[in-house]
């Protein structure tokens, strides 16, 4: 039993099987709801044996189920494109700029991969979040001309990684928070932006 790559729920002799001790791509894909691409891709690049063992069909590539269930755990509960708007609290538009210019990478590096297939730790979506808010005290209202970062490119000459940026790299002369959000200002007088961010601003404990 201790070399075979059940499936979840199989059982023997009318029982449950004991925990699992192997996995195979097949398996582990069904176990985590992870694609089998991803899951041999992992697999492939840890096993020191990988050249002879990517010629095996998933069923085939089996290997020891503890050495990666944490991997296969953070990736199972990580988040797609699709649920990077509700998470941020941005437009769809604006998550995929945040995967495309690179604020928030994929835990496996795309590998001709879809945009829409990807998927990214929540951990390190809250850190990208953490750092865009750390310099940003709370305040009751934001000054005349704030405006979402949304919508600041229709207001002000740039985008949406622009505002990110000068926000990132300290070089914004004014920044806060208010009820959730964040307000900044430029040194150059250019209208404030008012970036709404419900889930990563909140206050941390």
């Amino acid at each position: 039993m201790d070399t075979v790559a059940f499936h979840r729920n199989a059982r023997m002799f009318g029982k449950p099987l004991p925990a699992r001790e192997i996995h195979s791509v097949v398996t582990a894909a069904e176990e985590f709801g992870i694609f089998p691409k991803f899951i041999r891709r992992i697999v492939l690049a840890r096993l020191p044996e990988a050249e002879v063992e990517q010629e095996k069909a998933d069923g085939e590539l089996t290997f020891k189920a503890a050495d990666f269930a944490d991997e296969f755990r953070r990736l199972a509960s990580a988040l797609l494109v699709r649920d990077l708007p509700n998470y941020a609290g941005c437009k769809p538009m604006t998550a995929q700029t945040l995967v495309r210019k690179g604020f928030i990478k994929p835990i496996l590096a795309p590998n001709g991969d879809r945009l829409g297939i990807l998927r990214f730790a929540r951990e390190d979506v809250d850190a990208f979040l953490g750092r865009l808010s750390a310099c940003a005290e709370i305040v009751q209202e934001a000054p005349q001309g704030a405006l979402p970062i949304a919508i600041s490119p229709a207001n002000v000459p740039c985008t949406v990684d622009v505002v990110i940026n000068l926000i990132l790299n300290e070089e914004l002369s004014w920044l806060r928070r208010i009820e959730g959000a964040m307000v900044s200002t430029d040194s150059s007088s250019t209208p404030a932006r008012f970036a709404r961010r419900p889930s990563a601003l909140r206050p941390e404990t």
